[in-house]
């Protein structure tokens, strides 16, 4: 019987070297040295800005939702097509598995990094927001991609 997870959910698709308590430390300093605190409000706020946007498209787009509130610049959403058949223990699995296929698919783009999550038993896609460097246009451009990959999963 597994009582405790080792590797929990949100590092199954993450690789990256261990971050010591000093590193941590080194790149906080090294941010806040060359923006300042008021430069990274205001760019903690640009990113809460993007999700927002995002967020809406998301809402406004047929087939997908949201599995969570966005109070800062992390989106879970999923594909859910309108098309699955079967009560909804059935439609689910089969959603998480779409899901599953859907974030591999956009992350083999290497365009955009996708994580995932589970709420509640549902297969959620993570978007975060927190490159220094990201502008409106990598969301919409990554939001495009997503789209377009579900579009595909659904017509092959």
């Amino acid at each position: 019987m597994k009582l405790i997870r080792i590797l929990p959910i949100f590092l199954e698709n993450f690789a990256a070297f261990s971050l010591g308590r000093r590193f941590r430390a080194l790149k906080l300093w090294m941010i806040t040295r060359a923006l300042g605190s008021e430069g990274i409000a205001t760019l903690i706020q640009e990113h809460i800005t993007y999700a927002r946007r995002l967020e809406k498209m998301i809402q406004n787009t047929p087939n997908f939702e949201l599995l969570a509130p966005v109070p800062f610049s992390t989106l879970v959403f999923r594909f859910h097509p309108r098309n699955t058949r079967g009560n909804s223990d059935t439609m689910d699995l089969e959603a998480n598995k779409i899901n599953e296929k859907l974030m591999e698919a956009v992350n083999q783009t290497g365009q955009v990094f996708l994580s995932h999550t589970k709420l509640r038993g549902k297969y959620g896609i993570r978007l975060t927001i927190g490159n220094i460097k990201t502008t409106w246009e990598d969301v919409s451009l990554a939001w495009e991609i997503i789209k377009q990959k579900a579009n595909e999963l659904t017509n092959n």
